[in-house]
C-alpha cells in the first residue's frame, strides 16, 4: 500500500529554521520577525486544510507549504512599511483624563465599572474639583456625570485587549485609573472590578456607602469615621482593612478563596460579618476593645490569645458553633461584634500587644 507524504510540516519546519538563521545572522530584522508572529493564525487555516485534503491530493501539502512561505516572504519585505506591532509591545495602549467641578454638588455617588489593572482611589481632587481621574488603558471608556445637587459619576472601562495576540502575552504595560475625589461631601462608592488591585485610601472622606466588588486581586483599603454599611467581595484574592476610631459598624466582607486580615482600632462599635469559603480570617484586636466573636468552621482552626475565652460551643465538633469574649467584653457597654462562616480554613484572633501568647484550638 503506498502511503502518501505530507510536505506540509517539513517545509514549514524548514522554513522557520531560515527565519532563525537569517535573523542570527542580521540578514532579517529582529522587530520585523517579531511582526511575524501576528500572522500566526494562517498556520492553523494550511494545518486545517492539509489535513482534510491530504488523503486525496498529495500535492497539496507541497503547495500550502511553499505559499505559506511565499506569504511569509512578502511580509518580510514590506514588513518595515506596516504600523503593526511587534510580539513583545503591548497594543494600543493609550492615556485619558477626566474631570468635573464641585458646581452646587452636595453630595455624590461614584460608580466605577472596569475589566483588568490597577485601580486607585483618593481625596486628593484638585481644588474646585469634584473628581480628576487619569488612566492608561487600551478600551474604549465612558464617562459621564449627572445631577446639579447630587451628582452621580460613571466611569465604564472594558479592557478589549485579545488574549490570542501574541504581543499581549509579554511586556505588558499594567492599565491603570487613578481617581481624585473631593472628600468633604458624602459619597457613595461603587466598584467593580475583574482582575487586579485595588488600593481606596479614605481616611478623610465622609463615607455613604462603601461597595466593592473584585473577581481577581487585592483589595486594600483604609476606612473613615463614621456609621456606613460596607461590602467587600472577593473571588480569589486577599483583602486588607485598615479601620479609624469612632466607627460604628455594618461591615460584611466575603472572599471566596484567599485570605482577610482586619487591623481593628479601639472606639469601635457595631458589627463585622464575614464569610470565607476557603482560606484564612486575621483579627488584629486592640486589648481595650470590647469583643464578642460568633462563628462556625466546618473545617479548620481558631487561634486565640490568653485574653479571650470561649464561652459557649466547640470547635471540636465538626459543625458546631463557638462564641469567644476578651477580657475588654461588657454586656451592657459599649462592643464590637463579629461573626464568621469559615468552610475550610482558619481564624486567627491577635491581641495587638499580645501576640505571642496564643490558645489553639482545632477543628478537624
Amino acid at each position: 500500500m503506498h502511503r502518501k507524504r505530507d510536505y506540509f510540516w517539513p517545509l514549514i519546519l524548514i522554513g522557520v529554521g531560515v527565519l532563525i538563521l537569517l535573523a542570527n545572522l542580521n540578514i532579517v530584522e529582529l522587530d520585523n520577525l517579531y511582526k511575524l508572529v501576528n500572522l500566526w493564525p494562517l498556520l492553523l487555516i494550511g494545518a486545517g486544510i492539509n489535513l482534510m485534503f491530504r488523503r486525496q491530493f498529495e500535492w497539496l501539502g507541497l503547495v500550502l507549504g511553499v505559499v505559506l512561505l511565499a506569504i511569509i516572504v512578502v511580509f518580510l519585505i514590506y514588513a518595515p512599511q506596516i504600523d503593526m506591532p511587534t510580539f513583545m509591545t503591548p497594543k494600543n495602549m493609550k492615556s485619558e483624563s477626566y474631570s468635573e467641578v464641585i458646581g452646587s454638588a452636595e453630595s455624590y455617588k461614584l460608580d466605577l465599572n472596569t475589566d483588568v489593572g490597577h485601580i486607585t482611589l483618593t481625596g486628593d481632587a484638585s481644588q474646585g474639583d469634584l473628581v480628576d481621574i487619569e488612566m492608561q488603558h487600551r478600551s474604549k471608556s465612558y464617562f459621564d456625570v449627572s445631577g446639579s445637587d447630587h451628582k452621580d459619576i460613571t466611569l465604564n472601562l472594558k479592557d478589549k485587549e485579545i488574549w490570542f495576540q501574541p504581543n499581549n502575552w509579554f511586556g505588558r504595560e499594567e492599565s491603570f485609573v487613578n481617581v481624585a475625589l473631593d472628600p468633604s461631601l458624602p459619597a457613595e462608592i461603587f466598584i467593580d472590578h475583574s482582575s487586579g488591585n485595588i488600593d481606596l485610601l479614605l481616611e478623610e472622606f465622609e463615607l455613604l456607602i462603601l461597595d466593592v466588588e473584585l473577581s481577581s486581586g487585592n483589595i486594600d483599603v483604609a476606612l473613615p469615621a463614621g456609621s456606613y454599611p460596607i461590602n467587600l467581595d472577593i473571588s480569589s484574592g486577599n483583602m486588607f482593612v485598615d479601620f479609624s476610631t469612632d466607627m460604628n459598624l455594618i461591615f460584611d466582607a466575603e472572599i471566596s478563596s484567599g485570605s482577610m486580615t482586619l487591623d481593628l482600632v479601639e472606639y469601635l462599635s457595631g458589627n463585622i460579618d464575614l464569610d470565607i469559603s476557603s482560606g484564612s480570617i486575621t483579627l488584629n484586636i486592640p486589648a481595650g476593645l470590647g469583643v464578642q466573636i460568633e462563628g462556625e468552621i466546618s473545617s479548620g482552626s481558631v487561634s486565640y490569645p490568653d485574653n479571650f475565652e470561649q464561652v459557649s460551643g466547640s470547635v471540636k465538633t465538626v459543625g458546631e458553633d463557638g462564641v469567644w469574649e476578651n477580657e475588654a467584653y461588657d454586656p451592657s457597654g459599649q462592643n464590637l461584634v463579629i461573626t464568621f462562616d469559615i468552610s475550610s480554613g482558619k481564624l486567627t484572633i491577635n491581641t495587638i500587644d499580645e501576640r505571642e501568647n496564643y490558645e489553639d484550638d482545632a477543628l478537624i
